[in-house]
């Protein structure tokens, strides 16, 4: 599994994009996505958006490992979206009641709506709106 990362800034939004593509299994992947998540923590910004669009596949221990991603994410005190389910992955999350659990958003865009807005290092805005940009995940103040 590949797991691609940035950090996007959106109208004073601001989130870490995690875009896996592969199956999301027992074993590498769900070390992979562990990994990815302790990374985003070390941040300021802990705010996560999961695109699960190019996931075919995912696993009890998959969905174990996603399931321990938002636990700790909220842990820490950020927030974490999952966008972009396949027909099949929304029907099982719905089927086990996960989808009571998990944020879930159609697109992306949605979901960094769905954050607050910051300003002067992670402070809420009030109203202020910044021009869209995208910035590198090493750098996600």
């Amino acid at each position: 599994m590949q797991i691609t990362k940035r950090f996007v800034e959106s109208e004073g939004r601001r989130a870490h994009v995690l875009t896996p593509i592969g199956r999301l299994i027992i074993g590498g992947p769900c070390l992979e996505l562990r990994e990815a998540i302790r990374e985003i923590l070390r941040h300021e910004c802990k705010n996560v958006v999961i695109t699960m669009a190019e996931v075919p596949y995912v696993d009890s221990s998959g969905m174990g490992e996603l399931v321990s991603a938002y636990t700790t994410v909220c842990g820490k005190g950020g927030n974490l979206k999952i966008v972009a389910l396949t027909p099949k992955l929304r029907d099982y999350l719905k089927g086990v009641k996960l989808d009571t659990v998990f944020d879930i958003f159609e697109d992306q865009d949605s979901a960094l709506r769905s954050f607050p807005a910051v300003i002067n290092r992670g402070r809420p805005a009030s109203g202020a709106v910044s021009e869209d940009s995208t910035a590198p995940a090493e750098n996600p103040g």
